[in-house]
């Protein structure tokens, strides 16, 4: 993104949830939305808006359901979730697909048919609009760090000018981190994000308090399979005005370890309802 001017650090500072002072604060979206915190050495993942909410009871969305019936153990689960993630990055980024996969080679046979191929999401919006009318939480890809360090929705605004390109470029980054992943697990079974997830199905999932906090939810998006899924669900050419499908039975398998099937919910909500009506409704999250 050569275009973009080089950040001074005040400006990083801002965008990334400082406390700033005068017109500054004024280039960040509305201070009734939360933003998650970049860890040291974080740089190129996400920091996305976010809000709290009230998980509601009852009935689970149908593709929680249906990852219950489909068996798979939790390494199966966060790789399968996974590849078809970044086979629909590829498909939208016009990159081959890959289909060597040493270390899950016959899970990937045994579970062919039920791995999609669709062409449902595009990078075709009115980003510039968007980012006018801050609206961050049901477009998070306005939250992915671009090559001058700042992020989509920062650059954006702060430019005289926009330029589609840094879209594409910011996604790009976004898809290489999951292709990397996924290139780990295919050479050694395992990954830093597996482990990640796997210590939170082992220690939190049953912990129904921290599962239904603040926490969690920033936890959450912080594993690459559910903020993959944060993303893509934003990018299905059929989502508005209140045509949000439910995430595929392989994606909600990683919800279904974790016993967070309200993440679905969490994501339905942020698209059929304006931003401003949700900040209203859901002041926090319920223990």
């Amino acid at each position: 993104m050569k275009s973009f001017k080089k950040p001074v650090v005040f400006a990083i500072l801002c965008a990334f949830g400082a406390s700033c002072a005068g017109t500054s604060v004024k280039e960040m979206a509305d201070s009734r939305y939360k933003r998650m915190e970049r860890g040291e050495g974080n740089a190129d993942k996400p920091a996305f808006f976010y809000v709290s909410y009230k998980p509601t009871t009852g009935r689970a969305p149908a593709s929680a359901v249906e990852a219950k019936e489909t068996k798979s153990s939790p390494k199966e689960a966060y790789f399968l979730g996974l590849w078809e993630q970044k086979n629909k990055m590829e498909a939208m980024l016009g990159k081959p697909s890959q289909t060597i996969c040493p270390a899950f080679h016959q899970t990937l046979l045994d579970r062919k048919k039920e791995l999609s191929q669709n062409g449902d999401y595009s990078l075709e919006q009115d980003w510039s609009s968007l980012v006018k009318g801050e609206k961050v939480l049901s477009n998070p890809v306005l939250a992915l760090p671009t090559e001058s360090g700042l992020d989509l929705y920062t650059a954006i605004k702060s430019e005289e000018h926009f330029e589609k390109e840094w879209v594409v470029e910011a996604f790009e980054g976004f898809y290489q981190r999951t292709a990397s992943e996924v290139e780990e697990l295919c050479q050694t079974g395992s990954s830093e994000g597996y482990f990640v997830f796997a210590n939170m199905v082992r220690y939190y999932s049953t912990d129904r308090g921290f599962m239904r906090s603040e926490k969690a939810l920033k936890a959450l998006l912080k594993l690459s399979p559910v903020a993959n899924a944060y993303v893509l669900q934003s990018l299905r050419k059929d989502r508005r005005p209140a045509s949000v499908k439910g995430l595929g039975p392989l994606e909600s398998q990683v919800l279904n370890h974790l016993k967070v099937s309200w993440f679905q919910q969490y994501l339905d909500t942020l698209y059929e309802v304006e931003e401003n009506e949700f900040v209203s409704k859901n002041s926090s999250l319920r223990n």
